[in-house]
């Protein structure tokens, strides 16, 4: 997680966390990746290529901590509130059929009874 260590100052969690979006923005560019910039990440997700994106939250050095299999294959995921994809992402990677839907935040299930009629969870089988 940015700013994470002890001591850590919230001016300097944010200059890192800025430091991080300007290395993955310069490699999207190199890699010819267009339109991925300016988006929020709440996770780190290592895309390879060296491609990784400034999420708030990296779990990729405590994975092993949650116990998931390192072989999934044959196994089933469905990852409700995904956020923007780590854990899809990671048991994908150790071969299981993943299945990632995250909803708009609920304000706008509750503004009026147009913006419910429009609004639409997103989904992906990554």
């Amino acid at each position: 997680m940015v700013g994470s260590g002890e001591g850590v100052t919230a001016v300097e969690a944010a200059e890192e966390h800025l430091a991080l979006t300007r290395a993955f923005d310069t490699r999207a560019q190199e890699l010819s990746l267009s339109g991925i910039s300016g988006y929020y990440w709440y996770h780190t997700i290592d895309l390879g290529d060296g491609l990784v994106t400034p999420g708030l939250y990296d779990y990729r050095d405590t994975i092993g901590a949650f116990g998931f299999p390192n072989n999934m294959r044959g196994t089933r995921v469905l990852d409700v509130g995904s956020a923007t994809g780590f854990f899809a992402f990671e048991f994908k990677r150790r071969d299981a059929s993943v299945m990632s839907v995250e909803c708009p935040p609920c304000a706008i299930w509750t503004d009026s009874p147009a913006s419910r009629s429009k609004a639409r969870c997103s989904r992906s089988s990554v």
